[in-house]
Formats: structure tokens, sequence, C-alpha cells
């Protein structure tokens, strides 16, 4: 059963920042800003706070630009992805990914070592098995996920430094990043704010949060949600240099 998110939209922002026209000066913002965009199955969004410096409204949009090219990097519905590519060659040839393909499959499969299989990337080979689409969903049997365990098995990714090319194994193994890309994509856009001059700023996808400097000098405060009342909160963090 999917988790309830518990980290809120910017609704929950204590004091949260109005949304406002992209400004093109170097003028301090007065109500802040929020800039957004849907990305990677979900709605991702920069909130500045009042004070940011306007020229943090472009950079808010080039962050968004980075989630946009690395979802057409790493996205495993995408046929045209590197992700996609490794899958569709599962059992054959190694293929050549950019850094970005090479250094999430190395954090995952790093993860996937320290938790003993917990976090494991080829758990992709058991999509197929669940459609949460259906008129009438139904788990799949027993029989049918038990088939296709042996092509879950992140050691049976190969990677090759030398030639940068990652393989799976065996045919109908798959790749599937949805437990780390969306932390990777906003790693990437703290460090290209950060490059800009932003120092004041919270970023958003869907539930996952990372907070960077402060508002009105106190660190930014977030909701969590209420895990049996979806408009109801259980409290606030307090945090800033954290996701």
């Amino acid at each position: 059963m999917k988790r309830r998110t518990l980290l809120l939209l910017p609704v929950a922002l204590a004091g949260g920042a109005a949304t406002r026209s992209l400004a093109r000066d170097d003028t301090p913002l007065r109500e802040g800003l929020t800039a957004q965009r849907p990305a990677m199955g979900t709605l991702w969004q920069v909130v500045l706070p009042p004070g940011a410096p306007a020229l943090g409204a472009d950079a808010a949009e080039r962050a968004l630009d980075e989630v946009t090219r690395l979802e057409d990097t790493l996205s495993e519905f995408r046929a045209h992805t590197e992700v996609s590519r490794i899958n569709a060659a599962a059992g054959g040839r190694p293929v050549p990914v950019s850094e970005d393909t090479w250094f999430v499959t190395e954090q995952s499969l790093r993860y996937a070592a320290l938790s003993g299989g917990a976090f494991d990337p080829t758990w992709a080979a058991l999509r197929p098995l669940w459609d949460f689409r259906a008129a009438h969903a139904r788990p799949p049997s027993p029989d049918a996920i038990h088939a296709r365990l042996p092509l879950i098995d992140w050691r049976a990714v190969e990677m090759d430094p030398v030639a940068r090319t990652v393989r799976l194994r065996r045919p109908g193994m798959a790749m599937g990043f949805g437990g780390i890309a969306k932390g990777y994509a906003l790693d990437r856009m703290r460090a290209l704010l950060r490059r800009e001059g932003v120092r004041d700023f919270v970023l958003y996808s869907g539930g996952q949060v990372l907070a960077e400097g402060e508002r009105a000098g106190r660190r930014w405060r977030v909701g969590v949600q209420h895990p049996r009342e979806p408009d109801g909160l259980l409290g606030a963090l307090q945090v800033t240099g954290a996701s």
C-alpha cells in the first residue's frame, strides 16, 4: 500500500512566500517567489523568501530546467532515456551512460550493499505485475511474483568505469530510480542555486523537502501532515541545510 506523504507542499510553509512574476533585476524580492513545474510524476517548486535577490528568479527557472534534463536522462518511463536503453539491452551489450546515470547507478548499488538488498534499483522487474490505474486493481498472485524474483538482484548490475558503461546481466532485468532520482535532482538544484549566489530557499519535490538558509532570520518551518487527517498537521519542523 502506498504510504501517505508526510511533508506537505508549500501551503504548509509557515508564512509561505507569495507567488509573483519572475523579476529581471537585482533588487531584493519584496514578497518572495514560488516557481514551479511538473516533472518526474510530481510537482517541483522553488521557494525564495522576501529579501532574496531578484536574480534568483532566473536561477530558480534554471534549477527547474535541471530537473527536466535529469528526467530525460533517468526516467524509466520514457523510451529514449539512458535508463530505458539499459533496460532494453538487459542480457546483451553494455550501454554507455552520462555522468548523471553513472553516479546514480553507483550510489544505488552502494546503498543496496549497505542495506543488504533492502534498497535495490533492479526492483523494476516487478513493475508490470501491478496496475494502479486499472478500474479494478488487484495485487498479483504469489506465483507471478515468485517467477520474477530471480530478475531482482543488484549484484547483477555490471559497471565498467573505463568505458563508463552499465549492463544488466540477465534478460528481463530492469532498473528504476524512483527511490533515489528525486533526491539526486534536489541535490543538483541546490548546487546550481548556491553557485548562482542564492543562499536562502526551499525546494519541494512532491513530499520531499530540501531547506537551505533562512526566512526572515529564522529556519524554514515545514508542516508534518497528520496520517489520518489529510488537511491536518501533527506539527512543524524547523530545518535548514537539510532534506
